[in-house]
């Protein structure tokens, strides 16, 4: 949330969820600010290419040794959209 703040533009909304598909829980951070665009979606470190430091980066790789993917959906200038998926069984 706070790097949708600080990077989307005029967010209007910002929408956090907990879904569940095909058996497995996803937390769904989305909002209707500017995106990241198609280059900086390539490199993983998304913080970086905005110079704000590591953030995405160490919260992707921290979260890997557990067993939780991350993706980043988004339609640049339009939108972004993040789902970290949980490995069945680890959520409480």
């Amino acid at each position: 949330m706070d790097n949708a703040i600080r990077h989307g533009g005029k967010i209007t909304n910002i929408r956090l969820s907990v879904q569940e598909r095909n058996g497995s829980r996803f937390i769904v951070c989305e909002d209707d600010g500017e995106g990241i665009s198609t280059d900086e979606k390539k490199n993983s470190n998304v913080d970086s290419v905005k110079n704000t430091g590591m953030e995405l980066y160490l919260s992707y790789e921290i979260l890997a040794i557990t067993g939780i993917t991350n993706t980043y959906t988004s339609e640049p200038g339009k939108d972004a959209h993040f789902e970290k998926q949980m490995p069945d069984g680890m959520d409480r």
